[in-house]
């Protein structure tokens, strides 16, 4: 569309709260959750995944050999085999417990391993999106980043920018405090970290380069 002064600036179409909000909960999801969920899928599927087997005698027979081995009119071997069921059945469940926190140290292994693996994955993925204006979430969600005066956000700016909304979020209520901040102004809707880096979130088909 035209006017007597020239060609009409279409509207600027920034990205809703929703996508925002969206595109940041992906990221979360992708740097702690994805890894971890693979490692525990695989560690699912490897035998040591198995719980350890509980011993045949359990706790209540374990308590019948004590009141056995105690009881003043049984028979000296009477006492001396339920003596020695007691020793047998607390090895056991001593090796048991041990095998316990063996797997429970295992999946956490797995566990922790699959966050670090994920969240190099996700850092190198970041490095390279960022360049475009963009994070993982934000990519998958269709926003991106801009400077306030249209052009492209270089790679150091939205660093800054990332880091910023990352440390406020990290507080008690920062991601309440930053939506306020960012409705305040509808025509201009700019977060903290927006009005400190001089940028915007703009839907990436609405400003493609």
């Amino acid at each position: 569309m035209t006017s007597g002064n020239g060609p009409a600036t279409a509207p600027l179409q920034f990205a809703t709260p929703i996508r925002r909000y969206v595109g940041w909960l992906i990221d979360c999801i992708l740097l702690w959750a994805v890894g971890p969920l693979a490692a525990f899928i695989v560690w699912a599927l490897l035998p040591v995944a198995a719980p350890p087997v509980a011993p045949v005698c359990d706790l209540e027979c374990l308590e019948k050999n004590i009141r056995a081995a105690l009881d003043p009119y049984a028979s000296a071997e009477d006492v001396a085999s339920s003596a020695a069921g007691i020793v047998l059945n607390a090895t056991a469940w001593l090796r048991h417990l041990g095998n316990l926190f063996l797997y429970a140290l295992t999946l956490l292994l797995f566990l922790l391993m699959g966050l670090v693996l994920g969240a190099i994955a996700y850092i190198m993925w970041w490095s390279i999106t960022l360049r475009r204006g963009q994070t993982p979430g934000k990519m998958l969600v269709g926003i991106w980043v801009v400077r306030q005066n249209g052009t492209p956000a270089d790679w150091m700016t939205l660093f800054i920018r990332e880091g910023l909304k990352t440390m406020l979020y990290l507080m008690p209520f920062g991601i309440v405090f930053d939506f306020f901040v960012t409705m305040s102004n509808a025509n201009q809707p700019y977060s903290l970290a927006d009005r400190f880096t001089g940028t915007m979130v703009l839907r990436r088909e609405a400003h493609d380069p």
